[in-house]
């Protein structure tokens, strides 16, 4: 039996109809710039096969020019030359794809008895699992149940071999941490506990950009220039290695080019079939890597951990699944000293600079995390959303609106806060109390008071992304300040708003009031009532509007 992921089609795409259909590798890169999208079971399975994707052409063009001569990449100029030469063809030359795969065709078979493509046979002996675990698009975890359970009655929780390729990626990239070591050399290590057993992607606030087309995605994100200044090292994908890895919980140095980052096999992994399906798999951990100034990854946001207000490295940090990527605009497009913006900003940044990309442009966004529980051992949510404004902002001339963006943001999250103090306090009103510690919580951290501010950010959540498009790198003083009153006074009146709402919604009691004590070393009372919690919200959401 043979299934060679460059002949077969089993990438799921939006071709130029927006219909969905499969793809080989080889169609998906030749006429990449015919289809609008991947189109996977799952944003973050999306993610997974780009990165394959990405690999494939940072390999072949890091060797070869748009020609398909031979001619590696010594600087940064040419780096940067022949991503444009290409960017310009708005296409792939087909022939140095081709050229390349060709020599690695045997590596590519899902089948194959020696080498079967992102697997190896010693890991028979890890642990076993159906595979209805390989489809995370049904997986079970804790309390969450299966979605789409008709599908695997009727299937029996097997899987095509379209499908298995697809969620074979996604195992390597976000599996969880519940595979127990099966080898002497696994438990050995394990013991180190050597970085985070989970997927590598599992550990990232994974970010890339988005173009018009696939093309435009993988070239995007096709980075040379490490944080946009150094040229990476020479490509090294998994299918070149000699004799694949199979070591068990494997810490690695950290890759030095994206090829090899991107192909990382961070289990090893046996698929079992029945027929012409795949019924079973078998797993054990694979190559593992330090997360703390992981700097060659360059799609994830980054934290910067401290010990005494010092920061002390940076870590990828996922993405909050109740948390717009919008009020994370500091994290992905502001460069300081307390805030280290991603690889692939940095990268288009210098597109941007050296006019490689057009000025007017939209940077467009998208961001994936898969969140696990806190053992790590299954999978809990998958997180996923988008961001979008002038590329030219991400430039020296864009600073001044970066500040100003960030301002406009904290006013926001200001009025968030006000919205749920304001509920906090009308539920104190009604006689509502929350206990935590056997202590009373204040109205701005009590449970509804989250509730409130979490509707408020969905409730402003379209406005805010429709202004973030009208700011421009260049725009005078007086436009600059007209756009931000004119952000000031929508966010206000959505405030405004759904303050009235929940004083209309308020029962009677909480007009009524009650006196409270508080808690401390002099006792004082206070009386809450919905007239005077709305009044403490009109002045606060005042002085937040005039900038107070």
């Amino acid at each position: 039996m043979r299934f060679n992921l460059l002949d077969k089609p089993w990438i799921r795409v939006i071709d130029s109809e927006c219909r969905v259909r499969e793809a080989s590798v080889l169609d998906a890169l030749s006429s990449a710039h015919q289809y609008r999208a991947l189109a996977g079971e799952s944003p973050a399975q999306d993610a997974a096969v780009l990165r394959l994707l990405i690999a494939i052409v940072y390999t072949v063009f890091y060797r070869t020019d748009e020609a398909g001569q031979s001619s590696p990449l010594q600087d940064e100029d040419d780096a940067l030359d022949r991503w444009t030469a290409i960017w310009e063809e708005k296409q792939f030359p087909d022939a140095p794809i081709r050229d390349y795969l060709e020599k690695w065709h045997d590596r590519f078979d899902l089948l194959d008895p020696e080498r079967p493509f992102y697997q190896v046979p010693e890991a028979r002996i890890g642990t076993p699992h159906t595979a209805a675990k390989l489809n995370g698009a049904i997986l079970q975890s804790e309390n969450k149940l299966r979605i789409f359970a008709n599908r695997t009655a009727m299937t029996g929780g097997s899987l095509t071999y379209e499908e298995a390729a697809r969620w074979l990626i996604y195992l390597h990239g976000y599996d969880d941490a519940s595979a127990k070591p099966k080898t002497a050399e696994g438990k050995r290590n394990v013991k180190t506990k050597p970085g985070s057993a989970r997927g590598w992607l599992g550990n990232l606030g994974l970010l890339y950009a988005v173009g018009e087309s696939l093309f435009e995605t993988i070239w995007l994100n096709t980075v040379f220039l490490r944080d946009g200044d150094e040229l990476y090292a020479e490509p090294g994908p998994c299918w070149e290695l000699p004799l694949p890895r199979t070591g068990e919980y494997t810490l690695i140095p950290l890759p030095d080019n994206p090829a090899e980052l991107f192909t990382l096999q961070t289990r090893r992994v046996i698929l079992n079939r029945e027929g012409e399906r795949i019924v079973a798999y078998a797993e054990y951990c694979g190559d593992l890597l330090e997360q703390q100034d992981a700097f060659a990854e360059p799609m994830t946001v980054w934290s910067p951990p401290k010990k005494k207000n010092t920061i002390i490295g940076y870590l990828p940090r996922p993405h909050a699944p109740s948390r717009q990527l919008w009020r994370d605009f500091s994290a992905v497009a502001v460069q300081g000293a307390a805030n280290r913006r991603p690889g692939i900003v940095n990268w288009l940044t210098k597109l941007q600079d050296e006019e490689c990309l057009e000025m007017d442009r939209l940077s467009r966004f998208a961001a994936v995390s898969v969140l696990y529980d806190s053992s790590g051992s299954s999978v809990t949510n998958t997180v996923s959303d988008s961001l979008s404004f002038h590329a030219d902002l991400l430039t020296e001339a864009g600073y001044v609106w970066q500040k100003r963006i960030v301002e406009q943001v904290h006013l926001t999250d200001s009025l968030a806060d006000a919205v749920g103090l304001l509920a906090g306090e009308l539920a104190i009103a009604a006689g509502k109390r929350e206990l935590q510690n056997r202590k009373t919580l204040p109205p701005k951290r009590m449970r509804v008071a989250e509730t409130a501010k979490t509707q408020f950010y969905f409730r402003i959540d379209a406005a805010f992304r429709q202004w973030l498009l009208l700011p421009k790198a260049g725009q005078d003083t007086d436009e600059t300040k007209k756009l931000c009153t004119q952000w000031r006074e929508t966010a206000y009146s959505i405030a405004l708003a759904q303050g009235q709402k929940l004083v209309s919604e308020a029962s009677e009691a909480a007009f009524l009031g009650r006196w409270i004590k508080n808690e401390g070393k002099t006792e004082t009372t206070t009386h809450y009532s919905s007239a005077e919690a709305f009044n403490r919200f009109i002045r606060t959401i005042n002085k937040i509007r005039k900038g107070v």
